[in-house]
């Protein structure tokens, strides 16, 4: 009986924070979109899953290495091929709130990576940092971005994405929408387990 008061208890106190967001990609004149679920088991920690259509995809790298007997092309023929896909990129991190400050690491788009978000105005102005992608480029890719919640449940963003490397540097303006789902939180129990 402890034990099922302990899971029914922790479970009545979480909630799924869902958010939808698109951004406006200025220099690519692309659209990149965001589904974000948080699940908050306590008032100063998540979970945040997202899944992310982003324009650019999901690139690999790739080293080809051919050898030659043709007098024109040197005996050994070094290539770099970098691939696109578009595929969907996914984002899983845990994030550790202290006070107005929220520190978040794990996957992120589809790679490594942190962030730490500032919180301020009652989380109504939001300011995130993100580092990801490292060893992609010569530096890892870096995002700056502001939302500002300017009715309930709208809000509006604006940052630069992977301003470190001038090559994919670029400016986007969005507008989302995020609230608390108690019907998703109705079915998690239904959910498979480890």
């Amino acid at each position: 009986i402890g034990d099922v008061e302990d899971f029914t208890s922790t479970f009545s106190r979480t909630q799924v924070k869902v958010q939808f967001r698109t951004d406006y990609y200025v220099g690519r004149s692309a659209y990149k979109s965001t589904i974000d679920f948080a699940l908050h088991p306590g008032p100063d920690k998540y979970y945040l899953l997202q899944l992310i259509d982003d324009p650019i995809g999901k690139a690999t790298r790739k080293l080809r290495v051919t050898q030659t007997n043709d007098p024109r092309l040197p005996p050994i023929l070094v290539e770099e091929i970098t691939e696109t896909s578009s595929d969907f990129k996914i984002t899983a991190q845990f994030a550790k709130r202290f006070h107005f400050m929220t520190f978040r690491y794990g996957v992120m788009e589809s790679t490594g990576g942190l962030g730490i978000d500032a919180d301020l105005l009652e989380d109504a102005l939001n300011f995130k940092l993100d580092i990801f992608e490292f060893g992609r480029d010569k530096l890892p890719h870096f995002r700056v971005m502001a939302q500002w919640e300017f009715l309930s449940h709208f809000f509006l963003s604006a940052g630069i994405d992977d301003m470190l490397n001038s090559a994919s540097r670029d400016w986007f303006l969005g507008v989302g929408v995020r609230f608390v789902d108690e019907d998703i939180k109705s079915v998690l129990p239904l959910a498979p387990s480890p």
